[in-house]
């Protein structure tokens, strides 16, 4: 099994649009220190659908909240 076959069907394009929210909410999310869980599905559920939306909002809190704990 190859991890990059996940992303065969999502375009380049795609992937810098996913790459820009993720960087404005997690700047929306270090000034208000909240906001990247409601900003990101937003984005996220038109590319890959709501179910696997859920984990992926899951994995990026426990990244968060890691990086918050190391600081």
């Amino acid at each position: 099994m190859n991890i990059l076959s996940g992303f065969s069907d999502i375009s380049i394009a795609q992937l810098l649009l996913v790459t820009c929210v993720a960087l404005f909410a997690s700047i929306v999310g270090g000034l208000a220190g909240y906001g990247t869980g409601a900003l990101m599905p937003l984005v996220l559920v038109p590319l890959v659908g709501a179910e696997p939306v859920v984990p992926i909002i899951a994995i990026s809190s426990i990244f968060t909240n890691l990086s918050r704990t190391a600081a």
